[in-house]
């Protein structure tokens, strides 16, 4: 049954079941019809209000879009003064956007005002100190780059989850960065190299993180971050770090991970004789690290990064200098004519712990791991 509202208390009154009196059908009929059309106005009233909220919520969405547009278009993020965050004494420098929107928080420099933002990927024991070293003297601006994503394994799966999820991939471009606008003022527009060491380490390379970084690291331009990617012989990678860790278990005094230049105790310290795991413990760690080098070798090509691939053996025990000079001229720094060992050596401030030796002088087991790797795919790792 319809029960009135009170503002309609007035209306016609209906005759019950019992033939009890009200006003007439028709009185209440008309009541009816009025409240009927009171309802269509309200109703009428509601939809035109929504329909305005609607058209004006598309509109502000539509102006935000194309103010983004807009500096997307541009490649550059305005202040209040209409100056780029990357901007130095009004000079405005451009910065890429990624696909994903991310906006920068810190702006790179171009290759021209500062030092190049490079990252040195290579795993321990393969000289990457004394490479960067070189390298970073040569090319006008001596630094050291750290291992910020972790020296072990488990240091590296810590690095890697506690990265700030709205950072995401872009962890490696923000803290080349960082130490990009460290040294502004220290080195001379156009000279000299910045960034840090990354151990690939297989967690590394499979965490979200750290495979997306390399496709962060490729899209820049403007300058581009380059990668050097340093490998060595994975026989004598793990004799040095066997030697190390056969150091830390044992009575003796610690062997130091790197030598001073001219420091003949030290290095002899390092050209010691070292048992090596046989049989299939040896072969599953060569399997393990000729893998792991050719996945990071396949990641970098992949997806495009602006790497060079260099190798411990050619730069330090090689008798000639070539190996060297393909980083420079990657880099496009330091020095780009003919270049000699001896121009190179000068330029050490660590010296080189391997050695250029027969294995047969280094592996005290070496006729238990010639018959292990004779025959294998890892024969050739043997000199």
């Amino acid at each position: 049954p319809l029960k009135m509202p009170t503002s309609y208390r007035g209306a016609g009154k209906l005759t019950n079941s019992r033939g009890e009196c009200g006003r007439s059908p028709y009185t209440a009929s008309i009541s009816l019809k009025g409240i009927q059309r009171n309802v269509r106005r309200s109703r009428n009233s509601i939809k035109i209000v929504f329909n305005s909220c609607f058209i004006l919520v598309g509109i502000l969405l539509l102006s935000r879009t194309w103010s983004m547009s807009s500096i997307e278009d541009s490649g550059v993020r305005s202040l209040d003064g209409g100056m780029s965050p990357n901007s130095t004494n009004g000079d405005v420098y451009y910065e890429n956007y990624s696909d994903d929107g991310y906006t920068p928080t810190c702006q790179l420099l171009p290759e021209e005002e500062g030092p190049l933002p490079v990252v040195l990927m290579a795993l321990g024991r393969s000289g990457s100190s004394i490479t960067w070293g070189t390298v970073a003297r040569m090319t006008g601006y001596p630094n050291i780059a750290y291992e910020v994503t972790g020296q072990t394994q488990n240091k590296t799966i810590a690095f890697f989850d506690s990265i700030d999820p709205t950072v995401g991939s872009h962890w490696a471009s923000e803290r080349v960065c960082e130490i990009q606008h460290r040294a502004v003022g220290k080195v001379e527009k156009g000279n000299g190299i910045v960034g840090f060491q990354w151990k690939p380490f297989l967690e590394s390379l499979n965490h979200k993180f750290g495979d997306g970084a390399f496709r962060e690291i490729a899209s820049r331009s403007h300058p581009s971050i380059k990668v050097i990617y340093l490998t060595r012989n994975p026989l004598d990678r793990l004799l040095s770090n066997r030697k190390h860790d056969g150091h830390k278990h044992s009575k003796k005094l610690p062997l130091p991970a790197h030598c001073a230049v001219g420091d003949s105790d030290c290095i002899k310290q390092h050209h010691s004789a070292i048992v090596l795991p046989t049989g299939s413990e040896l072969l599953k760690s060569l399997k393990r690290g000729s893998a792991l080098d050719k996945l990071v070798s396949d990641k970098l090509a992949n997806y495009g990064v602006k790497h060079v691939h260099v190798s411990y053996d050619n730069l330090y025990n090689s008798k000639n200098a070539e190996e060297w000079s393909r980083i420079f001229r990657f880099l496009q720094r330091g020095p780009q004519g003919p270049l000699t060992v001896e121009n190179v050596t000068a330029n050490f401030d660590l010296a080189p712990t391997s050695s250029s030796s027969s294995h047969k002088d280094i592996i005290a087991n070496f006729d238990e791991v010639w018959e292990t790797l004779n025959g294998t795919q890892f024969e050739h790792l043997v000199h």
